[in-house]
């Protein structure tokens, strides 16, 4: 328990309160100025997650809460709330909901998920975006980490740390943002629009729908001068277009393709312009890859039909695919394709799952 400030620190015609807060562990990824932890809340009798920044990270006592105000003004359905703020003698303390079902970030490290899932959750995801910038603001951290899934399964964007406010010409300045989603033109320039979060949108899509290993290890490959890197992302090299699961579809490639292009100009012009193309697409919604100690493997499961869809290299030359069908695995398809063919004969399989 700690209580909350001393009373030489706050103006005369302020009252005092006291709170406290009993931490039961630290959790998720500890920032630059800031640590996350599991509390308890006598007050409220529930469990909470409580941000502490340093205040030493602050330039100036007026902006202490002003990641709290944010949060506040942006109510949302799909952003986390904050439950009050408040400070110590070091810190600035942050109150949110905790949600046992944590970041997509460590969802996508238990599981691969459905194209319908990647949908669901990209359609919660934008709906809170569209509303932050209607506020006039650019989140400028968008991604699996920051998203959280509630115990209604719905995706919510948290950590607002580095929001900022856009000015008239529609611009804001960031100096320092997630080297990892840093979006092309911010090599170039400080001054960064609302695209910028469409491109962090995009490669957090672009996680959702390759291999969990994928980006990480093409980060590693890059991990070169800024220079480099940015000269890569401008011959669209990082991320590799060509990674994606072959089950994802081709529209929805199209989109996150779109959403990386290097020039600002170049992507959709509103998150609106994402929702509206994302709602459209209806193939291969109930396909997701499994682990395999050998080959490739992808369950479908919707309406009680269920299918395996297993991939066998046999040699370096032809490959063999097996479709199983139901709880007795009965076999329904087996063929072998030459390499060449193979990723176009088995997204034909995949987009004819309701006729297998």
């Amino acid at each position: 328990m700690f209580e909350v400030v001393k009373k030489t620190e706050l103006e005369s015609n302020f009252d005092i309160a006291k709170l406290g807060f009993m931490t039961k562990s630290e959790i998720g990824e500890e920032g630059k100025n800031s640590k996350t932890y599991l509390v308890y809340d006598p007050q409220l009798d529930t469990e909470l997650v409580l941000k502490k920044i340093d205040k030493k990270s602050f330039p100036d006592s007026l902006i202490y809460f002003k990641e709290a105000r944010i949060v506040y003004s942006a109510c949302h359905q799909n952003v986390v709330p904050v439950q009050y703020a408040c400070q110590t003698e070091d810190h600035i303390c942050l109150a949110m909901p905790y949600y046992k079902k944590g970041s997509l970030s460590q969802l996508l490290n238990v599981k691969t998920l459905s194209v319908g899932e990647i949908l669901r959750y990209s359609l919660h995801i934008l709906s809170g975006l569209h509303y932050i910038h209607y506020k006039g603001l650019v989140h400028f951290d968008i991604k699996p980490s920051n998203i959280l899934i509630n115990d209604a399964n719905e995706a919510l964007i948290a950590d607002f740390g580095l929001t900022e406010k856009i000015d008239q010409d529609g611009l804001a300045n960031k100096d320092v943002l997630y080297l990892k989603h840093m979006p092309p033109e911010r090599f170039k320039v400080d001054r960064l629009s609302k695209s910028a979060d469409i491109y962090m949108f995009g490669l957090t899509l672009y996680r959702m729908c390759t291999d969990k290993k994928t980006f990480q290890e093409q980060f590693e490959e890059v991990k070169l001068t800024h220079h480099q890197i940015c000269q890569l992302m401008n011959e669209k090299k990082f991320p590799d277009r060509s990674a994606y699961q072959a089950h994802i579809p081709r529209k929805l490639k199209k989109i996150i393709n779109k959403c990386l292009e290097p020039l600002p100009a170049n992507r959709y012009k509103s998150v609106l312009g994402i929702l509206n193309e994302l709602s459209s697409i209806e193939d291969n919604l109930w396909w997701r890859k499994v682990p395999t100690n050998t080959g490739e493997k992808w369950i479908y499961e919707h309406n009680e039909k269920i299918l395996e869809l297993i991939v066998e290299y046999t040699n370096q030359e032809r490959t063999q695919v097996l479709v199983l069908k139901g709880k007795s695995k009965k076999k329904i398809l087996n063929e072998t394709y030459e390499k060449s063919v193979l990723l176009d004969n088995l997204y034909k399989l995949f987009i004819s799952a309701d006729e297998l």
